[in-house]
């Protein structure tokens, strides 16, 4: 019997390679669903679904081909790797040599990566434009999507670099940016060994030269000068006008100039020796960085210093403020050049006001004599203590002795106090009328405004008091009151010992009689008798017409009387 299947499938091979479409996922659900057969030729086997479709081709137990339910290839494999892989309809997805992947494809067939010996080789964008090419797994050549350049590398080192438009970013040597460009392809830097040599604005106008990246020029946008410098010390610097600045040696400042080019200052070692206003007029002369003449911005002197000590001050219009010896003030001046003060070392002695006229007169340091701005007396002292102390128009307010006012007058030279070792004698009214008479300290006489008597007072303790118009308020014994009087001198209250006697009313009627601060007789204001007690215990109460009203003993009721 004949076997036509197993001759003629090479045939059909080649048949189904060229018509193929992919349907793996179809094969592995619908064949879990079908009843599949197989027909084994020796070592060559052959794997059917149920409606007679081939699934499998098998040699020596390892698949070779595999299909969809639809026939359609899925995998081409040799010794058990797979050589092709395919979609479901048909188009080609890898082709592997030894398990490695060389060429991979999208679904539509385009290419997607060229690869050898497992490393990228060529990579694709999905519409077959390249993206990279790779030696060595290190990328040569990288594109845009559009196909154009974006890097040149060596060495995966960079050596070009491009912007999307394939114009010029960066030439690199050594993995060090030796040009770098705008996106434009205008140059921006210029460099060695890493180091700028020549930085551009986008314009290309020169920015800075370096050399040892230490700048020598510098430039402002339109290339005119901004700084000379030698050895990274600024030389030369200049405005945006390329008018001078600064002149400078050894970093040390020679010459400051302003933005027109006028002289700002002179200096020497670092020190000022001349200063300019911005018109170039003189503001300082110094030497040794010691200022020697100050000047105001209109050259007038302002000041003259001899080694850093003032020795003349002018004001703005050159007349003298201050001559000054030794840096002591010797002589001082109004703006007017008239005199307020002169000194000798550094003490004043004479003290003007504005006018000329004299202040104070001072020796050693003390005020001898104080003047009124209108040249009259104010005040004579002694060793730094007043003597005499004068009101403006010179009258007198004070003598003094030994810093111990004696007598204090008031303006029109009324006597106020008079006093001795500091202790009041005598105070007086303004109109001289005595107010206190003091002996140690002590008041002995108080007077009202009219000299009329106030207080008796003996070792400070008052005997009598008086009313505004005499008339006795009071009389006390070692500061117990014995005698009260109402305003009219009639008789209020007899104390023996600070205990109430009699008590009168105020026409003189006696209210109560008490002994020992007890009451022993109590009357009604007309003096007829309220009560009689013994012992602080009522024994007779009376009606107010002295009609008996009880008697009692030890404070029991013995008869009541209607």
């Amino acid at each position: 019997m004949e076997e036509p299947s197993a001759v003629e499938e090479p045939t059909i091979f080649e048949d189904v390679v060229e018509t193929s479409t992919i349907a793996t996922d179809l094969v592995n659900d619908e064949a879990a669903d079908s009843t599949t057969s197989s027909v084994d030729f020796c070592s060559q086997v052959l794997t059917f679904n149920r409606d007679c479709t081939l699934v499998e081709f098998t040699v020596d137990n390892l698949k070779v081909l595999t299909f969809n339910r639809d026939c359609t290839l899925v995998e081409f494999t040799v010794d058990n790797l797979k050589v092709l892989t395919f979609n479901r309809d048909c188009t080609l997805v890898e082709f592997t040599v030894d398990n490695l992947k060389v060429l991979t494809f999208n679904r539509d067939c385009t290419l997607v990566e060229f690869t050898v010996d497992n490393l990228k080789v060529l990579t694709f964008n999905r519409d077959c434009t390249l993206v990279e090419f790779t030696v060595d797994n290190l990328k040569v050549l990288t594109f845009n999507r559009d196909c154009t350049l974006v890097e040149f590398t060596v060495d995966n080192l960079k050596v070009l670099t491009f912007n999307r438009d394939c114009t010029l970013v960066e030439f690199t040597v050594d993995n060090l940016k030796v040009l770098t460009f705008n996106r434009d392809c205008t140059l921006v830097e210029f460099t060695v060994d890493n180091l700028k040599v020549l930085t551009f604005n986008r314009d290309c106008t020169l920015v800075e030269f370096t050399v040892d990246n230490l700048k020598v020029l510098t430039f402002n946008r339109d290339c005119t000068l901004v700084e000379f410098t030698v050895d990274n010390l600024k030389v030369l610097t200049f405005n945006r006008d390329c008018t001078l600045v600064e002149f400078t040696v050894d970093n040390l400042k020679v010459l400051t100039f302003n933005r027109d080019c006028t002289l700002v200052e002179f200096t020497v070692d670092n020190l000022k020796v001349l200063t300019f206003n911005r018109d170039c007029t003189l503001v300082e002369f110094t030497v040794d960085n010691l200022k020697v003449l100050t000047f105001n911005r209109d050259c007038t002197l302002v000041e003259f210093t001899v080694d850093n000590l003032k020795v003349l001050t002018f004001n703005r219009d050159c007349t003298l403020v201050e001559f000054t010896v030794d840096n002591l003030k010797v002589l001082t001046f109004n703006r007017d050049c008239t005199l307020v003060e002169f000194t000798v070392d550094n003490l004043k002695v004479l003290t003007f006001n504005r006018d000329c006229t004299l202040v104070e007169f001072t020796v050693d340091n003390l005020k001898v004599l104080t003047f009124n701005r209108d040249c009259t007396l104010v005040e004579f002292t002694v060793d730094n203590l007043k003597v005499l102390t004068f009101n403006r128009d010179c009258t007198l307010v004070e003598f003094t002795v030994d810093n111990l006012k004696v007598l204090t007058f008031n303006r029109d030279c009324t006597l106020v106090e008079f006093t001795v070792d500091n202790l009041k004698v005598l105070t007086f009214n303004r109109d001289c009328t005595l107010v206190e008479f003091t002996v140690d300290n002590l008041k002995v006489l108080t007077f009202n405004r009219d000299c009329t008597l106030v207080e008796f007072t003996v070792d400070n303790l008052k005997v009598l008091t008086f009313n505004r118009d005499c008339t006795l308020v009071e009389f006390t014994v070692d500061n117990l009151k014995v005698l009260t009087f109402n305003r009219d001198c009639t008789l209020v209250e007899f104390t023996v010992d600070n205990l109430k006697v009699l008590t009168f009313n105020r026409d003189c009627t006696l209210v109560e009689f008490t002994v020992d601060n007890l009451k022993v007789l109590t009357f009604n204001r007309d003096c007829t008798l309220v009560e009689f007690t013994v012992d602080n215990l009522k024994v007779l109460t009376f009606n107010r017409d002295c009609t008996l009203v009880e008697f009692t003993v030890d404070n029991l009721k013995v008869l009541t009387f209607n």
